[in-house]
């Protein structure tokens, strides 16, 4: 659990029972001896070893559960490390996953050794995956290859992962399985904003696409100034150099600023309480 009620450095204390409404527990999954981002002196890590596998391989995932319903983060690494900062996703939980997804990446590869990866996750035994690649997949001693446009299945069982990890990204290969899977996506190190060093890790879990909008609008909101900013139908990432995606302003839009009642039995701050 972590307490940083007292100003200054974080303290972490060993969870012995069930964690209170509001509270914080740290789940430390794995450290190697000689990691470049170590645990914490006073926490030991579940696994001391590396626990997945890398490159293009088949490799296994780790179960979460808990008694009642919770928020679950995944950081990597944990605090940053001396030539990484750290990349956080959102953990979705199971219930949510579904069988048609979209492959997203973050970048290509920069350099060699810096690749973008997938990672497919099954929740059940004998579940089917196919790939209908945008590029082709360079296959390995455990993992299949697959031409371009050539669609290829793999046979997943219940925890394991099927991992893609080459310079080609997979950005829009459509993905389909038999039963309800996990996506991630992500690169090994990349430089953001693009063209400036130095990289960084990326991962992202990725929704299914029955959990996608058919419309999307962004407005820009500055603050300080009259509640009207200008909306675009279209949104470029300006960290990616692209020059040709740019947002389209429409007619000038009036932002209602509502402030909600805080929803009851949430936590008054940020702050864990022990």
């Amino acid at each position: 659990m972590v307490d940083d009620s007292g100003g200054g450095d974080l303290k972490y204390e060993k969870l012995t029972g069930p964690l209170s409404p509001g509270g914080i527990a740290i789940v430390f999954l794995a450290s190697k001896p000689g990691s470049a981002s170590p645990c914490p002196a006073e926490v030991a890590a579940a696994l001391s070893l590396d626990p997945i596998a890398h490159g293009t391989a088949r490799t296994s995932a780790f179960h979460l559960t808990s008694t009642v319903p919770v928020s679950a983060y995944s950081m990597y690494p944990y605090g940053g490390a001396a030539s990484y900062f750290p990349s956080a996703t959102l953990l979705l939980p199971a219930s949510s996953w579904s069988t048609n997804y979209l492959s997203i990446n973050a970048w290509p590869a920069i350099a060699a050794g810096r690749n973008p990866y997938l990672q497919i996750v099954a929740a059940e035994n004998d579940t089917v995956v196919r790939i209908d690649p945008n590029v082709k997949i360079v296959g390995t001693a455990d993992v299949v290859g697959a031409e371009r446009r050539f669609v290829q299945s793999w046979t997943l069982q219940r925890g394991q992962v099927l991992q893609f990890t080459q310079p080609a990204e997979l950005t829009g290969s459509p993905i389909e399985a038999t039963k309800p899977i996990g996506l991630f996506g992500g690169t090994q190190c990349t430089n953001v904003p693009d063209r400036f060093g130095f990289c960084d890790i990326l991962g992202q879990q990725i929704p299914p696409v029955g959990q996608w909008g058919a419309n999307t609008l962004w407005c820009h909101f500055a603050r300080g100034r009259a509640s009207t900013s200008a909306c675009a139908s279209r949104v470029s990432n300006p960290y990616r150099g692209d020059s040709s995606a740019r947002p389209t302003a429409r007619s000038s839009s009036t932002i209602r600023r509502r402030h909600p009642a805080r929803p009851r039995h949430s936590p008054r701050d940020k702050r864990s309480r022990s």
